[in-house]
């Protein structure tokens, strides 16, 4: 493979097959309007990457802008890095490439990837004579909130009015001057749980509980200590993770943290676990983020391949069965002394089969080859 290019091999160079490509960030979107336009002679189906991964296989016709093509930016990206391949010498749309699509997903798909929503805890006295308990937010990032002036790099605050009149009480949030959320509640029902609803499209929102008979306050501070970097765990069993992390993450102020194994994984069962470091070094509590993740490797082969019964007409073949659970089976035939098209099967068989009827021999003798393979 050159380039790329299991195809073709020298097609793929992106200096000789593409003439151009344009890269425009949408306003409000977190995506890219992609278009390229194929060098002369060079059209056919391409691969977009984006970061040295897979996007998509888009057929595009010689001479002419191809696109826009809607790219997806990954969260918390600073920048991309965009990189047109064409897929061999194959110009007629009729030919789809999606094959070499899929063998590349399948390949990746032994890489996990984890992702979570960033959370900071609460930390200091609130400054609402202890009316307030238990908040807790079902939206917020550290963008949403006020970076603080004390020096400490992971901490933010918003403030905090409860207002009291005569039917209700009131909570209302502020990013500076700006109301972030609100919510409220008759008075009558306290002790209870106040819902905070977003407002100006802060992106903060959650619930407090107020406790009975409160009293109006003014300029109380909500401060948040975010997390400096989040680690790991990787364990075989629920609840087993062992004591070293697999990895760790650096709180780069986005809303989602995304990690992604390094290397590819074994056929397996996994666990992955996740606990956020303070900007002190204080290690918190373990959080399970997955269910059972199962990694499947290839099939085993079946054995025994022989002939059981039969003539020209209507030949068997028999064969022992991949160990392998739910493993199905792919019957190939070509004739002597040709090469096997792997990718068009004669016949597909279900988990647990042994044995496959082969179509009418076209004449006699006749020598045929037979290949049996399994897929998971």
């Amino acid at each position: 493979m050159r380039y790329g290019s299991p195809l073709g091999a020298g097609f793929g160079d992106p200096e000789n097959t593409v003439a151009y490509v344009h890269a425009e960030r949408l306003p409000g979107h977190a995506e890219i309007a992609l278009t390229f336009k194929p060098a002369a002679g060079c059209g056919g189906w391409f691969g977009i990457y984006r970061n040295a991964g897979l996007v998509r296989n888009v057929h595009a016709p010689e001479g002419v802008d191809a696109g826009p093509f809607s790219i997806p930016v990954p969260r918390g990206a600073v920048e991309c890095f965009f990189v047109i391949l064409r897929l061999g010498a194959l110009s007629d749309p009729r030919y789809h490439c999606e094959r070499v699509a899929r063998a590349f997903e399948l390949e990746n798909s032994r890489l996990a990837t984890l992702n979570w929503k960033w959370k900071p805890d609460i930390i200091g006295a609130i400054g609402d004579a202890g009316q307030t308990y238990n908040w807790q937010f079902s939206k917020i990032s550290y963008d949403a909130t006020l970076p603080t002036a004390n020096g400490y790099g992971h901490w933010s605050a918003l403030g905090l009015d409860i207002i009291v009149d005569a039917t209700n009480v009131t909570v209302n949030l502020y990013r500076q001057n700006t109301l972030a959320a609100t919510g409220f509640a008759a008075l009558s029902s306290l002790p209870d749980t106040v819902t905070l609803a977003e407002v100006n499209g802060s992106g903060v929102a959650g619930h407090v509980y107020v406790y009975a008979a409160p009293t109006e306050h003014k300029g109380a501070e909500l401060l948040f200590r975010w997390p400096a970097s989040m680690q790991i765990y990787r364990g075989p069993h629920f609840g087993d993770y062992g004591e070293d992390p697999v990895g760790e993450l650096r709180f780069n102020r986005a809303s989602v943290g995304t990690w992604t194994e390094p290397a590819a994984l074994d056929p397996g069962e996994y666990h992955y676990y996740i606990r956020p470091v303070s900007d002190t070094g204080e290690a918190g509590d373990v959080t399970y983020v997955t269910g059972a993740l199962m990694v499947y490797g290839p099939p085993a082969p079946p054995t025994n391949l022989h002939y059981v019964s039969g003539n020209a007409a209507a030949t068997v073949i028999g064969w022992t069965p991949s160990p392998t659970p739910g493993a199905t089976y792919n019957v190939y035939t070509a004739a002597d002394g040709q090469p096997f098209d792997l990718n068009n099967p004669d016949q597909t068989l279900p988990a647990g089969s042994s044995q496959a009827t082969l179509s009418t021999f076209s004449g006699y003798p006749e020598k045929r080859c037979v290949l049996v393979r399994c897929a998971s």
